[in-house]
């Protein structure tokens, strides 16, 4: 399908999440910047496991929030991201390498 301009090619896309980037904010935070082709970020919401040893463990549930505290003995984090509740992503991040 071939379209007039570029805006109109973004505004016939369905919306989704493309991929998180992922920022420390201090030894027991971070900030997710989801990037997406929607202006509406009220949609966009988080499933946030602490992984260890014992397995995994929730520790945010649909969260809008983009900044996340977790203990600061977290070595591991896995995230999911959804779009009016349905899955986008999932990627598990090692806290030693951001």
């Amino acid at each position: 399908m071939f379209y007039d301009s570029y805006s109109e090619k973004i505004q016939n896309q369905k919306s989704c999440i493309y991929g998180l980037v992922i920022d420390k904010e201090n030894e027991s935070s971070i900030k997710i910047q989801p990037m997406v082709n929607s202006t509406n970020q009220e949609d966009i919401c988080f499933d946030i496991f602490e992984i260890n040893k014992k397995g995994e463990n929730q520790i945010y549930k649909k969260t809008n929030n983009t900044t996340i505290s977790y203990p600061k003995s977290t070595k591991k984090l896995k995230i999911i991201s959804y779009y009016k509740t349905e899955k986008q992503t999932e990627c598990i991040i090692e806290l030693g390498t951001i």
